[in-house]
Protein backbone atom coordinates (compact mmCIF):
# COMPACT_ATOMS: atom_id res chain seq x y z
CA UNK A 1 0.00 0.00 0.00
CA UNK A 2 1.10 3.33 -0.84
CA UNK A 3 1.92 5.73 2.11
CA UNK A 4 2.06 3.23 4.75
CA UNK A 5 4.89 2.89 7.05
CA UNK A 6 7.54 0.20 6.75
CA UNK A 7 6.44 -2.35 8.89
CA UNK A 8 10.23 -1.90 11.20
CA UNK A 9 8.69 1.58 12.02
CA UNK A 10 4.67 0.15 12.44
CA UNK A 11 6.59 -2.33 15.01
CA UNK A 12 8.85 -0.28 16.83
CA UNK A 13 6.19 2.57 17.31
CA UNK A 14 3.46 -0.40 18.12
CA UNK A 15 6.44 -1.35 20.73
CA UNK A 16 7.26 1.66 22.12
CA UNK A 17 2.99 1.92 23.46
CA UNK A 18 4.06 -1.56 24.73
CA UNK A 19 7.06 0.34 26.80
CA UNK A 20 5.03 2.83 27.87
CA UNK A 21 2.13 1.22 29.24
CA UNK A 22 4.89 -1.13 31.00
CA UNK A 23 6.69 1.38 32.56
CA UNK A 24 3.56 3.18 33.75
CA UNK A 25 2.73 -0.37 35.31
CA UNK A 26 6.11 -0.58 36.78
CA UNK A 27 6.37 2.61 38.69
CA UNK A 28 2.67 2.40 39.63
CA UNK A 29 3.40 -0.64 41.62
CA UNK A 30 7.06 0.74 43.08
CA UNK A 31 6.81 3.91 44.35
CA UNK A 32 5.71 5.75 41.33
CA UNK A 33 8.01 7.24 38.27
CA UNK A 34 9.15 10.38 40.21
CA UNK A 35 9.92 8.10 43.26
CA UNK A 36 12.50 6.22 40.79
CA UNK A 37 13.73 9.37 38.99
CA UNK A 38 14.75 10.48 42.60
CA UNK A 39 16.98 7.64 43.31
CA UNK A 40 18.91 8.11 39.81
CA UNK A 41 19.91 12.05 40.88
CA UNK A 42 22.85 11.98 42.52
CA UNK A 43 24.58 14.55 44.25
CA UNK A 44 28.57 14.68 44.61
CA UNK A 45 30.28 14.83 47.36
CA UNK A 46 33.89 16.01 48.40
CA UNK A 47 34.30 12.39 50.57
CA UNK A 48 32.86 8.84 50.00
CA UNK A 49 29.46 9.74 51.62
CA UNK A 50 27.51 9.69 47.94
CA UNK A 51 28.57 5.68 47.66
CA UNK A 52 25.49 4.39 49.19
CA UNK A 53 23.20 6.77 47.02
CA UNK A 54 25.12 5.73 43.70
CA UNK A 55 24.88 1.79 45.15
CA UNK A 56 21.05 2.32 45.71
CA UNK A 57 20.41 3.89 42.02
CA UNK A 58 22.19 1.22 40.53
CA UNK A 59 20.09 -1.46 42.65
CA UNK A 60 16.96 0.44 41.64
CA UNK A 61 18.13 0.19 37.78
CA UNK A 62 19.15 -3.50 38.06
CA UNK A 63 15.61 -3.88 39.49
CA UNK A 64 13.68 -2.31 36.64
CA UNK A 65 15.80 -4.38 33.88
CA UNK A 66 15.16 -7.75 35.85
CA UNK A 67 11.81 -6.78 35.57
CA UNK A 68 12.28 -5.99 31.51
CA UNK A 69 13.93 -8.66 31.20
CA UNK A 70 10.86 -10.77 32.38
CA UNK A 71 7.55 -8.52 30.47
CA UNK A 72 9.51 -7.14 27.99
CA UNK A 73 9.42 -8.40 24.18
CA UNK A 74 12.69 -8.57 22.87
CA UNK A 75 15.12 -7.76 25.53
CA UNK A 76 15.05 -4.27 26.55
CA UNK A 77 17.60 -2.97 29.05
CA UNK A 78 18.02 1.19 30.49
CA UNK A 79 20.97 2.18 29.56
CA UNK A 80 19.85 6.24 30.47
CA UNK A 81 17.51 8.85 31.34
CA UNK A 82 17.80 11.89 30.71
CA UNK A 83 15.13 15.33 30.10
CA UNK A 84 14.77 16.47 26.10
CA UNK A 85 14.17 19.67 25.44
CA UNK A 86 10.76 20.31 26.36
CA UNK A 87 11.76 18.55 29.26
CA UNK A 88 10.10 15.48 28.95
CA UNK A 89 11.57 11.96 30.89
CA UNK A 90 12.96 10.38 28.09
CA UNK A 91 14.18 6.32 28.75
CA UNK A 92 16.76 5.33 26.70
CA UNK A 93 16.69 1.44 26.24
CA UNK A 94 18.94 -1.14 24.78
CA UNK A 95 16.73 -3.41 22.86
CA UNK A 96 18.87 -6.79 21.75
CA UNK A 97 18.82 -10.16 20.94
CA UNK A 98 18.45 -13.22 23.66
CA UNK A 99 19.45 -16.48 22.54
CA UNK A 100 16.18 -17.77 22.73
CA UNK A 101 14.48 -15.20 20.40
CA UNK A 102 15.82 -15.81 16.54
CA UNK A 103 13.85 -13.20 14.82
CA UNK A 104 16.29 -10.35 15.57
CA UNK A 105 19.17 -12.95 15.43
CA UNK A 106 20.78 -10.59 13.07
CA UNK A 107 20.92 -7.54 15.40
CA UNK A 108 22.91 -6.98 18.30
CA UNK A 109 21.38 -4.20 19.64
CA UNK A 110 19.48 -1.34 18.88
CA UNK A 111 19.61 2.17 20.48
CA UNK A 112 15.52 2.59 21.47
CA UNK A 113 14.37 6.25 23.56
CA UNK A 114 10.75 6.28 24.37
CA UNK A 115 9.12 9.45 26.42
CA UNK A 116 5.51 10.25 26.56
CA UNK A 117 5.76 12.35 23.55
CA UNK A 118 7.83 10.21 20.59
CA UNK A 119 10.27 7.65 20.34
CA UNK A 120 13.29 7.45 18.49
CA UNK A 121 15.53 4.58 17.04
CA UNK A 122 18.99 4.20 16.38
CA UNK A 123 21.42 1.33 15.01
CA UNK A 124 24.53 -0.40 17.23
CA UNK A 125 27.06 1.84 17.44
CA UNK A 126 29.45 0.56 14.10
CA UNK A 127 26.45 1.29 11.95
CA UNK A 128 27.31 -2.36 10.48
CA UNK A 129 23.24 -3.48 10.35
CA UNK A 130 20.53 -1.52 9.34
CA UNK A 131 16.79 -2.31 9.83
CA UNK A 132 15.77 -2.62 6.35
CA UNK A 133 18.00 -5.60 5.95
CA UNK A 134 15.84 -7.75 8.19
CA UNK A 135 12.91 -8.95 6.30
CA UNK A 136 9.27 -7.84 6.29
CA UNK A 137 8.03 -11.14 6.99
CA UNK A 138 10.05 -10.84 10.20
CA UNK A 139 9.13 -7.66 11.10
CA UNK A 140 5.73 -8.56 10.71
CA UNK A 141 5.54 -11.28 13.03
CA UNK A 142 7.19 -9.35 15.48
CA UNK A 143 4.12 -6.31 14.94
CA UNK A 144 1.92 -9.36 15.60
CA UNK A 145 3.76 -10.39 18.60
CA UNK A 146 3.51 -6.62 20.18
CA UNK A 147 -0.31 -6.30 19.17
CA UNK A 148 -1.01 -9.55 20.65
CA UNK A 149 0.50 -8.71 23.63
CA UNK A 150 -1.10 -5.02 24.21
CA UNK A 151 -4.52 -6.93 23.69
CA UNK A 152 -4.26 -9.17 25.92
CA UNK A 153 -4.24 -6.58 28.59
CA UNK A 154 -0.63 -5.19 29.89
CA UNK A 155 -1.48 -3.53 32.67
CA UNK A 156 -2.84 -7.26 34.18
CA UNK A 157 0.60 -7.98 34.80
CA UNK A 158 1.44 -10.24 37.74
CA UNK A 159 2.27 -8.64 40.89
CA UNK A 160 5.22 -10.51 42.20
CA UNK A 161 7.55 -7.32 41.46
Amino acid sequence: MKGQQPLYQQFFAEYAKLLRMRLYHYHRNNGGRVSFLNDLIITPAFDESCHDELMHAEKQVARLNEWLADNALYGAALCNVFLDNELNICYQFIVFTEPEITKLEKVEFIKFIVSPEMHEVGWNDDDRIKLTEISDQVWGDMLQDVKEAMSFGTLCLTEAD
